[in-house]
């Protein structure tokens, strides 16, 4: 262990289920810096998914009071120099990329900032209040106000560094209102390292980013961590189908019910995941999927859905999203050998090759998508063992948590 402290900004970790993947590295982190602590918005309603002697949980209410509003715009006057520099750098960005400034963008830029500022405040209290001295990193798990909070703050005696990951919904503008995300040149301006999870990520930042900020993108790949046990195919001939992600639109769960019902094959369906669509994708299924077995298990904790893994013998992984960065559920899902058919968005092309399953296009056609859940499912018996450990070894060589999160921590400590 280091003489170095880490600060880490999240939206839901250590609580809930969100954010799964912190699961697999926080143990790394707490095991090489002297302390870590988490600053999180989502609110302590379950126990924490994580507990250590030298681990730490702070809390930002996501939903600011009147009496934070009226500190954060308290903050915004006391460092108005800092205030208006983050938003003329903003608006001269925004110019020098010929990108029209509506009025929603400047509320988003106005928010963004009033939140960093706020939780810049609150990184330095909690600084104090934990008596970080010497080297802190500050490390932001999303590129959004967070990361720009980290840049924002400041202590006296104590050597700052900021780094950011960067995955897929902090980076693809077309996703966001008026398609603007903020302050991307300015917050990765004041940062030292900035950590896509993907090759693709690295080029989009490449494409927006000065090209003096280069030299600070890095690619980190996530992990997830080795399954207990490998479940045996029993003898029964219904083939299990797996989906894992909210019930959103940008998921696009329809397919997976408008493909199943095409394939005519005895397809048990079983779906993780909660959200808003879940009634409207309930009466979908009842209407299309009748003669197939499917399930809902509704949002569980990552405990859960590896003891699923572990016991029950999985066929084929389905991802349909419309935008991805490199999802955590395939890599899971490879760690377990199974294969898997997905969207060709995002970095889904850097864990998915014809070798562990199928990209079909991003269009979403549930014709091309039953035609390659068939194709992979009537593989000869001998086609699928190959296919299933290509996709283990997949794993183990790319996103074997034991390996990346060594690796990434070690990066930490090494800036």
């Amino acid at each position: 262990m280091s003489g170095k402290n880490l600060v880490i900004l999240t939206n839901h970790f250590p609580y809930g289920s969100g954010e799964t993947f912190l699961e697999s590295e926080v143990p790394w982190l707490v095991q090489s810096f002297s302390k870590v602590v988490v600053i999180t918005k989502a609110p302590a309603v379950t126990a924490s998914r994580f507990v250590a002697p030298n681990f730490f949980i702070s809390h930002i209410n996501l939903k600011s009071s009147l009496a934070e509003k009226i500190f954060s715009l308290w903050l915004f006057v006391t460092r108005i120099n800092t205030s208006f520099s983050c938003l003329l750098n903003e608006l001269s960005y925004l110019r020098s990329k010929n990108k029209s400034i509506r009025s929603g963008m400047v509320s988003t830029m106005l928010h963004d900032l009033l939140k960093a500022l706020l939780t810049s405040k609150h990184i330095e209290d909690e600084i104090k209040k934990h008596q970080l001295t010497g080297t802190v990193v500050l490390y932001s798990y999303w590129f959004n106000a967070s990361a720009l909070a980290t840049t924002l703050a400041k202590v006296n005696k104590t050597n700052i560094q900021r780094v950011t990951r960067v995955h897929g919904g902090d980076l693809y503008q077309d996703l966001h209102p008026h398609s603007y995300l903020s302050f991307r040149q300015v917050t990765a301006a004041g940062l030292d390292r900035i950590y896509p999870t993907s090759n693709l990520g690295a080029q989009v930042l490449q494409e927006i980013l000065d090209t003096s900020l280069h030299s600070k993108i890095e690619v980190t790949r996530l992990g997830t961590r080795p399954p207990n046990r490998l479940p045996v195919k029993n003898q029964v001939d219904e083939l299990v189908v797996v989906s894992c992600s909210s019930m959103k639109e940008i998921k696009r769960l329809h397919l997976i019910i408008e493909s199943i019902a095409l394939t005519g094959l005895p397809i048990r369906w079983i779906h993780f995941g909660d959200g808003p669509l879940r009634e409207q994708l309930q009466a979908l299924a009842e209407k299309k999927l009748t003669g197939y077995r499917y399930e809902w298990k509704g949002a569980v904790t990552n405990q859960a859905l590896y003891d699923f893994y572990e016991h029950q013998y999985v066929d084929l992984f389905l991802n349909t999203s419309f935008s991805e960065g490199i999802p955590v559920s395939i890599m899971e899902t490879q760690s377990f050998g199974i294969p898997c058919v997905a969207t060709n968005v995002g970095g889904n092309a850097e864990i998915i090759s014809d070798r562990v399953g199928m990209l079909v296009s991003q269009v979403g056609n549930p014709v091309e998508i039953a035609e390659a859940i068939v194709h992979l499912l009537t593989l000869s018996p001998n086609e699928k063992e190959k296919m299933r450990s290509l996709a283990r070894q997949n794993w183990d060589d790319h996103y074997n948590s034991s390996k990346n999160y060594a690796t990434f921590s070690a990066k930490l400590l090494n800036l």
